[in-house]
């Protein structure tokens, strides 16, 4: 018999509005699916594991049958995070999220047919403070297209921060991180 991982949230916040840090993790009989369409896994690289999105997408990204890739700063981070029935089934890569060459090499080493964008540390676009989140969008970007027009096949690929690096409607080009 095999397995696949249930995860269990309460997902209400208390009267404070914040939401109980509590999870049940546990293993349950795997359904069985026989459509083709639902068998197609994806390897993804995380840029951002480690954080709060990050930490909640790996169970979600394996519970649909996709091999994770995580792509951190720290590895002893992920460890010191992750149940280790989620640790030891994902894959963990190093580098800078800055770093474009990094991305690339992780991309291609991993064979990866997608990326997932969530590091940096999320900041109004309209803030005086610079935030990473602009340079990680923009350098994720870069490298997963220039993977993709290297392999003749683009890479999937969802950014759920960095809005930093997008165009500013109206504004000639200009980017969020240029205002």
């Amino acid at each position: 018999m095999t397995h696949s991982l249930h995860i269990e949230t309460n997902p209400l916040p208390d009267d404070r509005g914040h939401f109980p840090p509590q999870k049940t993790w546990q293993l349950l009989p795997q359904a069985n699916i026989s459509s083709p369409s639902l068998l197609s896994t994806m390897r993804i690289l995380i840029v951002g594991a480690t954080g709060s999105l990050g930490t909640r997408l790996i169970p979600t990204l394996l519970a649909q049958k996709h091999q994770v890739i995580a792509f951190v700063r720290n590895p002893s981070k992920l460890t010191s995070i992750l149940p280790a029935l989620l640790h030891q089934r994902i894959e963990t890569t190093t580098g800078d999220a800055e770093d474009i060459n990094a991305l690339k090499s992780a991309l291609v080493e991993q064979k990866c047919d997608g990326v997932i964008c969530v590091a940096g540390s999320p900041s109004s676009p309209f803030g005086s403070e610079a935030s990473r989140q602009g340079y990680i969008g923009r350098a994720v970007a870069l490298a997963a297209r220039e993977v993709g027009e290297s392999r003749g096949k683009p890479l999937r690929g969802w950014w759920l921060a960095g809005i930093i690096f997008m165009d500013v409607p109206g504004m000639q080009g200009k980017t969020f991180h240029d205002l």
